[in-house]
């Protein structure tokens, strides 16, 4: 029997025409079994007669079943009568019904919805309605249809017994499962990280025609309909692949690839198929913003594209791709145009493992390391890349290893050591002009400084790793912290430490990478290292020296000035657009905080300020003992005194102390095995007499 698909046909029913109802011995208005395809478990439905409807087919419930089950226009289906005798019923009250939702591919996620809710819904749907263990059963939820099956009834000795539903009955719902039946698309290796991105993607185009199937007018649902999603991002970060997937997730939509507006008219879609409708590169297509308030031309495309927004089917749908939202004119994302938006980011360091153990699935490692903690070490030194910058890496690393003469071709593998001189040449794309790169710092590197070192990790680290605890105590975090004191004291190295332990994007910038001899060039750059931190987030942006970028206006000098009030004006523009819940993390570093513009450390952007300042007694002590762990000395009884001697130096002094100390050891003897303390008392002299 063939079954296809109509328009008046409503929740659980099937149409059939009268003859086709005596031929198969079923009754009109019976509840039957309906097997779909090849599919093992079947769906409760009830016998509806039709004259409309041609002898040997059924009519089903449109585009929702369609798409549920990835079905043609015309199926094979399977009718079995559901008989209901006293030999099989069950007629005890206060009965336990164990209901259980089944993912299918139209379904969206029903943790959004309260459990006393859906029993409610579904004691209302099955009412007087025979409920059999093992059937499925479509029960509508404000204008979705879900897929529940029956998991157990209470008092039931075998698969037959039925139980016709009353009031009294008890449901419950269990946890929700999978329809191994329903078959999955594999998702491509360029966007394996983007899994988030595809579910809430699929969810928007669900909900928007899951609505447009409803025949009530009152749907709630219609709020929260949408005319066109913009998913925005960088260059390179596959929003072209990600499209090309959805197409494969709903092969019974028609999708239609639109060029060039001017040969756009609104399409006539009269039989009411899904369409949607794909535009790439929308910012180029419609012009920037700041083209539309100067050209006429660009102003005429943006009324073109607001005018087919408007005009836009209920059964047509605009999925378009973009750089940046940012660079859209206000006109098109306000709300009935284009109000549902999926950021691509660059890929973070947990995502770039996702990419590079599909990547590197089926390649030999030659490393001591194991294959995760190998992927783990090279998704931390890649910061900034995206899926072309890892792939392009995986190759010169690659051509490296074959070139290696100790290699025979058949059994080339890589190690960590390839891939870090390939990273030589290979640098992020979307970030090339900024300083990426994290030496690798723990926080057991930086000795002392213990309070300085727990209140940063409390401002930077906590947010991130105790999200929901921030949340449920309604905390926001620090908008920026600034690291002051004097030069040595390791305010760099505390950033390196932070930078590498939250496993994030990170970029660095100074001042001689802002300032530029042409006219509006700083202030571009500026605009351009805040996009890209957005286009990076979760991601550190780390400002060193920021007194060369954020001088203070009171201190102006005649020259320069009206440059560094320009760069100025622009730092505190792009901070006051930074919103808390970016996840961009301000850091900044300076020798001389009173050189900085006031307003830049007001609260909202360098509000948190840590002084590192001189090494205190301790702080001594414990950075000696650990320069000691690391070198050769011959024992370390020295290390108290030397930490009371050395009052007023600087880590980096300290550190000088000791590889000089290292230095005069060798001038003495060669092969000497340790540095003797006599060594050190002498680099100790010197220093003090600043003759080191």
């Amino acid at each position: 029997m063939i079954g296809i698909f109509s328009e008046y046909v409503i929740n659980n029913q099937i149409r059939v025409n009268p003859i086709t109802i005596c031929n198969n011995s079923l009754h009109c208005y019976q509840f039957i079994q309906l097997y779909i395809q090849d599919r093992v478990v079947p769906i409760l439905f009830e016998v509806v007669p039709d004259i409309t409807i041609d002898d040997d087919q059924i009519a089903l419930l449109p585009t929702w079943l369609q798409s549920m089950f990835g079905l043609k226009s015309s199926v094979n289906i399977k009718l079995s009568p559901i008989l209901i005798n006293n030999n099989n019923h069950i007629n005890s009250n206060n009965t336990k019904i164990e209901f259980q939702s089944i993912q299918t591919n139209n379904s969206s996620n029903l943790n959004d919805f309260r459990n006393d809710f859906l029993i409610k819904i579904i004691k209302r749907t099955l009412l007087n309605k025979p409920i059999i263990k093992d059937i499925d059963y479509m029960i509508p939820i404000l204008g979705t249809e879900y897929l529940f099956r029956v998991k157990h009834i209470d008092n039931s000795n075998d698969n037959n017994s039925t139980l016709v539903l009353n009031k009294s009955h008890i449901i419950e719902i269990v946890e929700q499962e999978n329809d191994s039946l329903i078959s999955t698309t594999q998702i491509p290796i360029e966007i394996q990280d983007l899994e988030d991105e595809i579910k809430e993607l699929t969810k928007l185009i669900k909900l928007k025609f899951s609505n447009n199937n409803s025949n009530n007018n009152n749907n709630i649902l219609s709020f929260m309909n949408t005319k066109c999603i913009a998913i925005d991002g960088p260059e390179g970060t596959c929003k072209t692949q990600l499209i090309d997937f959805i197409k494969e997730l709903f092969p019974l939509f028609k999708f239609v690839k639109i060029q060039d507006l001017n040969t756009v008219d609104i399409i006539d879609n009269s039989n009411k198929e899904p369409t949607i409708l794909i535009i790439n590169n929308l910012d180029s297509l419609v012009g920037s913003k700041q083209q539309a308030n100067d050209n006429n031309q660009v102003k005429k495309k943006v009324q073109k594209f607001c005018f087919i927004l408007d005009h836009l089917q209920s059964n047509q749908l605009i999925i378009s791709t973009c750089k940046s939202i940012e660079f859209l004119d206000n006109s098109l994302t306000r709300a009935g145009r284009i109000d549902r938006f999926i950021h691509l980011s660059i890929p973070t360091q947990l995502k770039r493992v996702v990419l590079f153990k599909s990547i590197l699935n089926q390649t030999p490692i030659t490393s001591n390391l194991s294959k995760d903690q190998f992927i783990l070490e090279l998704a931390k030194i890649t910061p900034g890349f995206i899926f072309k910058d890892i792939i392009k890496l995986v190759r010169t690393a690659a051509l490296i290893a074959s070139c290696k003469e100790s290699m025979i071709m058949d059994n080339i593998g890589l190690d960590l050591n390839d891939f870090k001189e390939a990273l030589i040449t290979v640098k992020p794309s979307n970030l090339v002009s900024f300083d990426v790169t994290i030496q690798s710092t723990s926080w057991d590197q930086i000795g002392g400084y213990q309070y300085i070192k727990d209140r940063f990790q409390e401002l930077i680290e906590w947010p991130m790793k105790h999200n929901d605890t921030f949340k449920r105590l309604g905390l926001t975090n620090s908008s920026g912290v600034l690291l002051h004191g004097p030069s040595g004291c390791g305010k760099t190295l505390m950033v390196k430490a932070v930078a590498s332990s939250m496993n994030i994007n990170f970029i660095s910038v100074k001042g001689s990478d802002i300032y530029s001899k042409w006219l509006g060039d700083s202030e571009q750059l500026v605009r351009d290292l805040f996009s890209r931190a957005r286009l990076s987030a979760p991601c550190i942006l780390f400002f060193d020296e920021l007194d060369s970028l954020a001088v203070s206006r009171d201190g102006d000098e005649a020259g320069d000035s009206g440059v560094q009030q320009r760069i100025l004006s622009q730092l505190l523009n792009e901070m006051d657009g930074i919103q808390t819940k970016s996840q961009i993390f301000l850091l900044g570093c300076t020798n001389s905080i009173e050189n900085i513009d006031s307003a830049m450390l007001r609260p909202g952007r360098f509000e948190t300020i840590l002084q590192v300042g001189l090494p205190t007694l301790s702080d001594r002590e414990s950075i000696l003992g650990l320069y000691c762990s690391t070198m050769k000395f011959e024992n370390r009884e020295w290390i108290s005194e030397f930490a009371q001697e050395t009052q007023g130096f600087t880590g980096a002094q300290l550190y000088h102390l000791c590889n000089q100390s290292g230095i005069i050891q060798l001038e003495k003897d060669i092969n000497s095995p340790s540095i003797s303390i006599d060594s050190l008392q002498e680099c100790l002299k010197h220093m003090k007499s600043g003759l080191l």
